[in-house]
């Protein structure tokens, strides 16, 4: 059987709530020592708090406008191979107009695009992209150097996926804005190797792509491996070590030109770089395979010589 409460018990209980209620505002009204030193020790303002202060915050993510701040924070990511943070971090501010975050977003889209395992279709994406924050940047920079060296390299990657003929046909393009670049800043050692690189590819076309050069151009541009080798060992001299390819681009180079041991020495120095990416650990590969092939190459060759001699 349920009871039901009287309707004495109801105002005894409506006493005991409204008492309790009176001593909770006379509390919070009063002043309290302790509740005020509280106070004073937190901070007055929001942004002195110490979680917008931390990096990896999502609050520092996409509310920070702090630019210098923002592209040291990338360029730290960067060095750490955390390609998608970068994207992350500066995507949010390409349409500010800056071509110092530009170039670094296009850069992490080109790192990204290179990703092992990625399906072409994503890579391919990734680049198009690229293509698009490039002649952006190039609108709003064309007199900063690292915009016209990453729209050489990301022009190279779109023209790859088109076909030979785009490839050809973008050939001054590259060169224009690596030599560009060269002349904005002298002194960026990666750039010798862009011009070396494109020497070796000029020089390396075969029959059918120099027919289809001489059909595209009326002066089709032209390379040697003699140049090639110089503007390797140009960035090799100023920069020693700076990057595996280039290592085993002079090998190839001094190979193509009949140098066989500066080949061997190159390819050595190349076999023992300490490799920090993918990248690097398949020159490092191509490298210990080139050298091995010319291990068994002097090994026909000298005795040849030796019978010849006698």
């Amino acid at each position: 059987m349920i009871r039901v409460p009287c309707r004495a018990q109801f105002r005894t209980f409506s006493l005991i709530v409204n008492i309790a209620l009176r001593r909770i505002h006379r509390q919070a009204t009063q002043p309290n020592p302790i509740n005020n030193l509280l106070m004073l020790s937190l901070p007055l303002t929001i942004p002195e708090w110490p979680f917008l202060k931390k990096q990896n915050s999502v609050y520092y993510k996409y509310w920070n406008n702090n630019t210098d701040e923002i592209i040291d924070y990338a360029d730290d990511l960067y060095k750490n191979q955390k390609y998608i943070e970068v994207y992350e971090n500066l995507n949010r501010l390409k349409y500010m107009n800056n071509p110092e975050i530009l170039w670094r977003i296009a850069r992490a889209l080109y790192k990204l695009s290179c990703t092992p395992d990625l399906p072409s279709s994503i890579s391919n994406l990734m680049i198009l992209e690229a293509v698009d924050v490039v002649n952006h940047a190039l609108s709003v920079g064309n007199d900063n150097a690292n915009v016209h060296k990453w729209t050489a390299i990301i022009l190279d990657c779109k023209y790859n996926m088109e076909g030979i003929k785009a490839k050809i046909n973008g050939l001054e393009t590259i060169r224009y804005h690596i030599t560009k670049a060269v002349e904005l800043d002298e002194t960026q050692t990666a750039l010798y190797h862009m011009l070396g690189k494109l020497a070796y590819d000029l020089a390396s076309l075969n029959w059918f792509q120099r027919k289809l050069a001489n059909v595209l151009f009326e002066e089709p541009p032209s390379g040697s491996y003699e140049v090639a080798y110089d503007c390797f060992l140009k960035a090799e001299q100023s920069t020693p070590g700076f990057y595996v390819g280039n290592l085993v681009m002079l090998g190839k180079s001094a190979i193509k030109l009949g140098r066989l041991q500066q080949a061997k020495y190159f390819l050595q120095l190349a076999s023992h770089y300490i490799p920090m990416t993918e990248e690097d650990k398949k020159l490092k590969l191509e490298a210990k395979t080139l050298s091995h092939t010319l291990d068994e190459l002097n090994k026909d060759i000298l005795p040849k010589a030796e019978d010849e001699l006698q």
